[in-house]
């Protein structure tokens, strides 16, 4: 089914990702969209909150890829390359990428993708893939600790946009991305990467390394350069320094 064709519209939810992974563990097929003009009880990386204010989009897709547990991290890659390259054809401005899961523009976060999957025994069941993006939130709508290092599409432009068809757009190239093979992907998002050749600190399983940023590695980890070598990270919490 394509991503455009089963889209829920709801004025208010909790969390679209909660609402998606209901309706995929009750059987729900692949490309159901659920998406929302407010969360209030949006959710990040880490079980972070979000803020999901009026004006945003704010929406959950459910996939049942063909892909074993070890693989799943691309498709986040994948559906990030897929809004940055969408926004970047409507609206002009150059947005960047910073692993694993943010979507930046001006040096101030723009928005984030999460990826949450559902595992029976070593088969993937379903993920769910959500997207949050800052469209037509004024600076005051923010919460005040996040108004230094969060933008809007209002913010940066003076214009509102569509979130319905900024959505629509979105979901088509996350259409094509998902079928693409995976070297274009992480070609790509390398081309976006805000991070690359940044020193930053990375904490990992109770570790933490710091180093320069060096890239992607074909299978989506995150490239580190250290003195005492290169490391790939499949997993982390990037603080730039």
């Amino acid at each position: 089914m394509p991503f455009t064709d089963s889209i829920e519209w709801h004025e208010s939810l909790p969390s679209t990702m909660q609402t998606a992974r209901d309706r995929a563990l009750a059987g729900a097929p692949q490309g159901l969209v659920i998406t929302a003009r407010e969360q209030t009880a949006g959710r990040g990386r880490l079980g972070r909150t979000w803020s999901s204010p009026k004006g945003g989009l704010w929406f959950s897709l459910v996939l049942r890829p063909p892909l074993p547990p070890e693989k799943l991290g691309l498709l986040g890659l994948a559906f990030g390359v897929a809004a940055a390259d969408t926004l970047i054809q409507i609206t002009g401005l150059p947005m960047a990428l910073k692993w694993p899961n943010d979507l930046y523009l001006s040096q101030r976060k723009l928005g984030g993708f999460l990826l949450e999957s559902h595992l029976q025994s070593d088969r993937v069941e379903f993920v769910i893939l959500g997207l949050g993006l800052n469209v037509n939130i004024p600076a005051d709508s923010f919460p005040a600790e996040l108004r230094p290092q969060a933008t809007s599409l209002l913010i940066e432009t003076a214009h509102e946009y569509s979130p319905e068809s900024l959505l629509r757009a979105i979901l088509d190239a996350a259409e094509g991305r998902y079928a693409a093979a995976i070297a274009p992907i992480v070609a790509r998002w390398n081309e976006l990467d805000a991070a690359r050749g940044r020193p930053l600190r990375v904490q990992y399983e109770g570790h933490g390394v710091e180093g320069t940023a060096a890239g992607l590695s074909p299978d989506g980890a995150l490239l580190v350069e250290t003195p005492s070598g290169q490391i790939a990270l499949h997993s982390g919490e990037v603080q730039w320094l």
